[in-house]
């Protein structure tokens, strides 16, 4: 026999089914009014009958229970209702299906009321809903009407701004008028002047005036204009080009000896625009080729040799000349000129002072000199690329003072380097497989120390000791070198997937955050975005910089790819890897290797870094596989960061000594924590490591060997030899024992010969010995047995 309780249970389930599926439309209306109806006595707190607390609704059917039921068809149960609590619509609306149920239950329904008391109290708790919507827009137009009347105020407030600003504008006009009527007046001087073609002598170099400044500089502002007015003025002579040629010359010294001995000279200089005027000559496609060679020297000779409170005056008055230089398009076919201007970017970038800094930027947000330094990273020409990075080496840190320009300088670096860079890496191992393959050392030489001043590079940039460098660098090595790596293991992923999950990395929204490198303590496998501090970090704008490193690898390899084989490809992988470590080494970042140890000789590691090597052979790209591998090498190297120590220049050399020792030790103790700690994990994360063991074939080596190992190439990276298997990796496992020298016994290769004991009675140790004689001839017979000096 069922139980009672339980199939009443199940009628009631029923019900509610059936209340959910009948949903009556036409009764919300009127449940609404009673509703509101009903709310007003609820909210009053007097008693009629002058005790405390609420008033009593009336009871039985002319309560708004009782109305609502009636409404329902339903009144029988109005008495009942109340005697259970449900006194007011307001608590019946806060009900759901299951409470009302059991609040009703032992209520006699008859068949089917208890779903019509189902489908009513649902109509109520909708219009209860529909009515705290209707409140809450009524809050948000009021919102929006107090923004609109602020925002009024504030456009109000503008448009007298800009008014004042006209007027200003307007006395600027006046001004400019005044001194143009002046240069019209000393035009008409200068006619005779130019009509004879000959010009005037220019002034010993103790003899420059104002006047005579200001004298070259009309010249030389007609005589190099593109307005078709002053077509009599233009250099239509080999005698005039000349003359023009001269006056050129003649102004930067002139400029020079102002900057020395008459600050007068300086401020006639800046007030005629003359920076304005050399760039105009730069940039102007009718300027003849031996005037624009003459117009660039001038240019770098002023902004090279003036005093640096003059070149700051420059730079402040007429910034924006050499930001249009910059952004222009001069005439570089001349590689003599491409010098030129590679050379002027690089002193602006040197000289610039932090305080004049934000008057390289345009109005667009952008900074050209930055750029366009930038672009020569990967030239040919290996002055014009040396220039172009000593310029990026030198603007750096001061952008590390001024929050913005650094965001929109390491948004440039993030959208360019990693293409030039990864693609002139390429293009180096291109060279090296082809002289492989002719067996020639000159011509490998030829791509190896190119390949050399790349990571050289990349290895001053990480000494800037930017997170987001850090991990844009990161990216590029995990995306070009560690890819070729996983040829050690046979194991690959699937097809090609960057262009499926893969972030924007064109994107302006930032993707985290990062504190300054100060901000952050060494802590074991932490991760890019962590960090502790006891003061407040500084923190700046963190875009997707690891996936941008990788991209720009992955757009490389489709550019330039040697056509050579897995191993070969391998084994270069291994060469590239050790300079990169002989790199990181000299700069003194050695735990960004970590990873790299870590993979090629723990005998377990997580499986998130083999899944990353199998997408990395693939070709493919997650945001937890890849991109996660990429930060790790990049947290490595800040976490190296914290462990170098600030050195004061006031103190002695003893206390400076005192502190690099201090801070080394604290380094090796760290890095032997980690590389234990690591070597020491277990968990189901954890997974054999089969790079280990490839790793390790091709050293001819196994794991517990028990004598000292011994790696030393027999040739140099710069010949062919060296990208040999064997080789190459005899090459990466030297960089990493040099960084660190416990590797061996830390990753469990090197293991010390236990001492053996002697069993037989006849072979131990006597407790004394007739003669010294008698001892040394006792030590030669047991000596054979293998027993080392420490078991004696």
């Amino acid at each position: 026999m069922g139980c009672p309780r339980r199939g009443r249970a199940a009628a009631l389930r029923s019900d509610v089914s059936e209340a959910r599926r009948r949903r009556p439309q036409d009764l919300g209306a009127a449940v609404e009014g009673s509703q509101s109806k009903d709310v007003k006595p609820a909210l009053n707190t007097s008693n009629s009958e002058g005790g405390l607390g609420r008033r009593r609704l009336p009871l039985g059917k002319d309560s708004a229970v009782g109305n609502f039921l009636s409404l329902l068809g339903i009144p029988q149960y109005s008495e009942q209702l109340l005697d259970r609590g449900l006194e007011s619509l307001v608590l019946l609306s806060r009900l759901n299906d299951e409470e009302l149920i059991i609040k009703t239950e032992g209520i006699p329904f008859l068949p089917g009321h208890r779903a019509r008391l189902l489908r009513g109290v649902l109509v109520l708790r909708e219009a209860s809903l529909l009515s705290v919507q209707d409140s809450a827009s009524k809050a948000r137009e009021k919102a929006l009407l107090s923004r609109l009347a602020t925002r009024n105020q504030e456009l109000a407030d503008r448009c007298q701004h800009v008014e004042a600003l006209l007027q200003d504008l307007q006395a600027e006009k006046e001004r400019r008028d005044e001194k143009l009527s002046y240069v019209q007046a000393r035009a008409e001087v200068l006619e005779v002047q130019t009509a004879t073609q000959v010009p005037k002598e220019p002034l010993p170099a103790e003899e420059f005036t104002v006047e005579g400044t200001t004298n070259m500089l009309i010249y030389l502002t007609y005589a190099l204009s593109d307005d078709p007015n002053f077509r009599n003025f233009w250099p239509h002579t080999v005698s005039e080009a000349d003359a023009v040629i001269e006056q050129l010359r003649m102004i930067a010294k002139a400029v020079q000896f102002g900057s020395r001995k008459n600050k007068d000279i300086v401020q006639c200089f800046v007030d005629h625009r003359g920076l304005h005027m050399l760039v105009k000559c730069l940039l102007s496609f009718r300027t003849p080729s031996g005037i624009r060679a003459q117009g660039w020297q001038s240019l770098c000779l002023v902004l090279q040799n003036v005093k640096d409170d003059t070149f700051d005056l420059l730079i402040r008055e007429e910034g924006a000349a050499l930001n249009q230089l910059f952004s222009g398009k001069p005439d570089l076919s001349v590689e003599e000129h491409l010098q030129f201007f590679v050379s002027a970017l690089k002193t602006v970038c040197m000289r610039t002072s932090v305080e004049s800094l934000p008057y390289l930027m345009t109005e667009d947000r952008d900074l050209p000199v930055f750029r366009r330094a930038m672009a020569y990273t990967a030239y040919d020409e290996a002055l014009v690329r040396t220039m172009a990075r000593s310029a990026q080496l030198w603007i750096f840190p001061k952008l590390k003072q001024n929050q913005e320009l650094l965001c929109i300088a390491l948004d440039i670096a993030k959208s360019e380097l990693p293409m030039l860079l990864c693609t002139l890496l390429r293009k180096n191992w291109l060279t090296m497989a082809q002289a492989s393959q002719r067996r020639s050392d000159s011509l490998f030489r030829v791509g190896a120390e190119c390949e050399e001043d790349v990571w050289g590079f990349l290895g001053e940039l990480l000494s800037l000791e930017l997170p987001e460098m850090a991990e844009l660098i990161s990216g590029m090595v995990v995306g070009s070198v560690m890819g070729d790596l996983s040829n050690l293991t046979s194991r690959k992923a699937g097809p090609n997937d960057w262009s499926l999950g893969f972030p924007n990395v064109e994107a302006s929204e930032p993707m985290m955050v990062l504190p300054s490198p100060s901000a952050f303590s060494p802590s074991p496998k932490s991760t890019a975005s962590t960090a502790s501090s006891s003061r407040e970090p500084t923190y700046i704008r963190m875009a997707t910089f690891a996936a941008s490193g990788l991209a720009g690898a992955a757009q490389a390899a489709n550019v330039a790819t040697p056509p050579v084989s897995s191993d070969f490809s391998m084994a270069l992988a291994l060469r590239t890897l050790a300079i990169y470590a002989r790199t990181l080494r000299q700069i003194g970042i050695g735990c960004a290797l970590m990873p790299l140890i870590e993979l090629l000789l723990l005998p377990s590691v997580p499986s998130k870094m083999i899944d990353a090597m199998e997408q990395l052979a693939g070709g493919c790209v997650t945001e937890e596989g890849t991109i996660a591998f990429a930060e790790d090498f990049a947290a490595r190297a800040m976490e190296d960061w914290a462990l170098k120590p600030r050195i004061d220049d006031e103190l002695s050399e003893e206390e400076k000594k005192v502190l690099l020792e201090q801070a080394k030790k604290r380094r090796d103790e760290y890095w032997q924590k980690e590389l234990r700690t690591a070597a020491a994990m277990t968990g189901h994360n954890m997974v054999p490591n089969p790079f280990r063991e490839a790793f390790l074939a091709m050293l001819d080596i196994t794991a517990g060997v028990s004598d000292s190992l011994t790696f030393r190439a027999n040739c140099n990276m710069n010949s062919v030899q060296s990208v040999d298997g064997k080789t190459a990796a005899t090459f990466v496992m030297s960089e990493l024992k040099l960084m660190y020298p416990q590797l061996l016994e830390d990753a469990k290769l090197l293991v010390h010969e236990v001492p053996v004991i002697i069993e037989d009675p006849k072979d131990s140790a006597p407790t004394s010995f007739a003669s010294f004689a008698e001892g040394l001839t006792w030590f030669f017979q047991v000596g054979g047995n293998g027993c080392t000096f420490t078991s004696l």
